[in-house]
C-alpha cells in the first residue's frame, strides 16, 4: 500500500463525497476515509485547488448531520466546542475535523445535548496514513464481509514504526 497521494486517488475520493449518501456503516467509513484523504490532499499546493478547505468541511459537517440523524452509521460522535474540533469514530478510527460548519440546526442541537460527550483526541495522525485507510474502506466496501480491525491495527503500527 502506497501512502502517496495521487490525482487519480484525490478524484475517486471526490467521485466518492459527490456520490450517493452513505446508508451502511461501511459507505460511511469510505466517506469518512474519502473526506480525510482530500483534507491532507489541501495541504499539497498541487492540490489546493481541486480539494478546496471550505468543501472538505462542508462534507464533514454533512457527515456529521447524517450521524446525528442516525448514529449506526459509526460508532461514536462528538463535537469538542473550545477546540472546534469533530470527532467521528468507525470502525475503531477517530477521525477529527477541525472547523466545520457548526450553525446548523440539528447539529446545534445535538452540540447542546447531553448526548454529546466530551471526547478526547486517541493522538493518531490519520493524514498520513490517509492513502491507505481509503483503500482499506474501499476493500470493506467491496467484501463486505471483511473484519478490518487487524488491517487498521497495522497500518496504525507501521505509521508509529515510520515515525520513530
Amino acid at each position: 500500500m502506497s501512502s502517496e497521494i495521487t490525482l487519480e486517488i484525490v478524484e475517486q475520493s471526490l467521485d466518492i463525497i459527490h456520490g450517493k449518501d452513505p446508508q451502511r456503516k461501511d459507505e460511511f467509513f469510505l466517506n469518512l476515509a474519502a473526506v480525510n484523504l482530500l483534507n491532507a490532499a489541501a495541504k499539497k499546493k498541487e492540490f489546493k485547488k481541486i480539494a478546496p478547505y471550505k468543501d472538505i468541511k462542508r462534507h464533514a459537517t454533512y457527515l456529521f448531520s447524517l450521524w446525528v440523524a442516525d448514529h449506526s452509521l459509526a460508532d461514536e460522535a462528538s463535537y469538542d466546542i473550545a477546540d472546534k474540533c469533530l470527532y467521528i469514530r468507525c470502525y475503531t478510527l477517530q477521525f477529527s475535523f477541525h472547523f466545520i460548519y457548526d450553525k446548523y440546526q440539528p447539529i446545534v442541537e445535538f452540540i447542546q445535548s447531553e448526548e454529546n460527550k466530551a471526547t478526547t483526541w486517541d493522538g493518531i495522525r490519520l493524514q498520513p496514513i490517509a492513502t491507505q485507510i481509503l483503500e482499506l474502506a474501499i476493500d470493506k466496501i467491496e467484501n463486505p464481509e471483511l473484519d478490518i480491525q487487524e488491517n487498521i491495527k497495522w497500518i496504525i503500527k507501521q505509521q508509529e514504526s515510520d515515525e520513530l
